[in-house]
């Protein structure tokens, strides 16, 4: 446990410098340099897990190579429920997506973890191994071998949960004890205040059933809490905290360096087969660049936005967007494409009587809360941001009223059914006890909730693609939010069910809200007018207006069977190239139902097995 600081960012420590051209592969192999077994590009929430479960055999080397910071003494990613003092600190990305026409032309924040342990370290820190149906769904595109009872071993493997006697109904037989990712459930008389009840109830109220375990066989549809990644101390587990501990980090065969970005991937040219010979990096825009060769395969794991980056710089791509770069074409492949994100319309700010945390948002109340997790490892900062979420779908008639359409009775958007199943979720509803802030205010001058809505399973697609051949340049973005009729329509009916929930009884008696209102200028506007009146349009051009990111971006390096549709087989290996594996979020052949950092340790566990030709 504790953050991981035994890290080197000294390249002349494990690479050779580059003087002459990257291309000449005989040329940078003959520098004397340490041989490496095994490279793993990115040390994020994947990198992690990969580098510590190889470096267990003490036969191979290891290097571990991360673009970001090391983690240690990073007091904000340490506390769980401090993570968006993260947020456009330089400890995040902080990419921006192309403008789209979906959402009016505008842009999209993108937060990604520029630190150990990736968006690990900066996220919300819930546990959710999503729908168990979403690995059924990869396996119809291709990707044999991970259905659920595969991913199972795994989940359990990676997971060390810690029961509470409040959650009597949790079955420990599902849930792991003993690895790495500590989980668990916080205590009830803490977790659940008296207006965390009343939105379970109303939940109840308006026709969703109550699910004790979101992390079950039977899948998280349904209203409930979420588990967390918190150690017992309270202190954020991230795979960095999780997998990289002191003792892993003192292996004699595990390198790990930090603030080295990863510009290509050497290339044999003299085999029939492509193969991967080495890792080219440096640590500046204009500083001086290195080599370093593996000996067996090099695993890119650099997230959603920075693995197609380095595919393509590499000359693994689309060869129409290659040929725009001048980059040499290796291998044809769909870099970049199937890009998925959970799309929400925006925060449905709630004003509330009482019964919420904003006191530790205010100086004395805020530095209480720190006096609690500091010494004892307990409070709101031990907890997580959101306290209750809803998992539905949009085709549930068991709901009290239809949420799509309201008034003439002619649906103006068909909804296309994309859930993975007949029991998995396509709609997330959110509660976080506390008013979230404007940009520029501290805190509000009333109690409130932070809610909203994520399309879990949308329709539109996206891409990733090169802005230039300099991997220092953000790559372009475009998540194409909004431009499936089905993603508006799920958009509408998302927002019309939280606030209906917000509405119904008990959880009405804790709320301040007005009969109605049509001030559509006010951040509490979706949740202050009237779902039983409010248009659909007028809802649509909400989505439009405030439509964003939830962090959840997928599948931009997918796996599958076929090299016309994914990247990697299914053992992650690259379609025609020996020795390149792809390891992270880009790999998921499809989006999943959740919340995907629980899926994405899993998957990395399942790989390094592979990788060892053990699974």
């Amino acid at each position: 446990m504790g953050a991981s600081h035994s890290t080197v960012s000294d390249p002349h420590r494990f690479a050779v410098a580059i003087t002459g051209s990257d291309d000449d592969v005989r040329s940078l192999q003959a520098h004397p340099t340490k041989s490496y077994d095994y490279i793993v590009v990115g040390g994020g929430t994947a990198g992690c897990v990969l580098a510590s479960r190889l470096s267990e055999d003490s036969r191979v080397n290891v290097l571990l190579v991360e673009a970001g910071y090391s983690n240690h003494g990073v007091t904000n990613s340490i506390i769980p429920l401090a993570f968006p003092m993260l947020m456009k600190s330089k400890y995040d990305w902080n990419y921006e997506t192309v403008g789209m026409a979906g959402i009016n032309g505008r842009t999209s924040y993108w937060p990604r973890g520029r630190l150990l342990g990736g968006t690990s370290s900066i996220n919300g820190s819930m546990y959710h191994r999503c729908a168990p149906e979403d690995f059924s769904a990869w396996v119809e595109e291709g990707a044999k071998g991970w259905e659920y009872e595969n991913m199972k071993p795994y989940f359990r493997k990676a997971e060390g949960y810690n029961p509470h006697p409040d959650h009597p109904n949790i079955d420990p037989a599902l849930h792991g004890t003993v690895g790495p990712a500590k989980v668990t459930h916080g205590p009830i008389a803490f977790l659940s205040q008296p207006i965390t009840k009343d939105i379970l109830q109303s939940s109840i109220n308006v026709g969703i059933r109550q699910v004790h375990d979101f992390n079950t066989d039977v899948g998280p549809t349904g209203v409930g809490l979420f588990a967390r990644n918190v150690f017992p101390n309270g202190t954020r587990v991230s795979a960095a905290t999780g997998y990289l501990t002191p003792s892993v980090l003192a292996r004699p065969n595990l390198t790990v360096a930090v603030e080295c970005m990863a510009e290509k991937i050497v290339l044999s040219s003299d085999e029939k087969v492509p193969r991967a010979k080495g890792l080219i990096f440096s640590t500046s825009r204009d500083g001086q660049r290195f080599y370093v060769p593996a000996s067996k395969e090099l695993i890119l794991s650099s997230g959603v936005i920075g693995t197609p980056q380095v595919l393509m710089l590499s000359g693994i791509g689309p060869a129409a967007e290659l040929a725009k770069h001048n980059i040499p074409v290796v291998r044809d492949l769909p870099v970049g494409e199937y890009l998925q994100d959970h799309f929400s319309p925006g925060p449905m700010l709630i004003r509330a009587k009482k019964g919420t945390w904003d006191f530790i948002l205010r100086p004395l109340g805020g530095l209480l809360a720190m006096v609690k997790w500091f010494f004892f490892g307990k409070g709101p900062l031990s907890s997580l941001s959101v306290q209750v979420a809803c998992f539905v779908r949009s085709d549930d008639k068991t709901f009290a009223h239809p949420q799509l359409p309201m008034h003439d009775g002619a649906k103006k958007y068909q909804v296309k059914d994309c859930c993975s199943g007949p029991t998995a979720p396509d709609i997330e509803l959110f509660f976080a006890p506390f008013l979230a802030p404007p940009l520029g205010m501290k805190y509000w001058p009333f109690p409130g909730l932070t809610s909203g809505m994520l399309l879990l399973k949308p329709a539109s697609y996206g891409t990733v693609k090169l802005a230039s051949r300099n991997a220092w340049d953000y790559p372009l973005i475009d998540p194409n939010y909004l431009s499936h009729e089905s993603d508006i329509a799920l958009s509408i009916m998302g927002m019309r069910l939280l606030a209906r929930i917000a509405r119904t009884k008990p959880f009405a008696d804790s709320l301040d809200l007005p009969e109605d209102s049509d001030d559509k200028t006010s951040v509490f506007w979706p949740t202050d007018c009237n779902p039983d009146t409010v248009s659909d349009d007028d809802l649509e051009a909400w989505a439009r207006l405030h439509g964003q990111s939830t962090g959840h971006p997928t599948s931009s390096a997918r796996m599958g069977g076929s090299p016309s549709t994914s990247v990697v087989d299914s053992k992650l290996k690259v379609h025609g190239v020996e020795g390149l594996r792809v390891c992270d979020a880009s790999c998921f052949p499809t989006q999943v139902s959740g919340h995907p950092a629980a899926v994405v340790v899993a998957v990395a566990e399942r790989a390094a097995d592979l990788i060892k030709g053990v699974a």
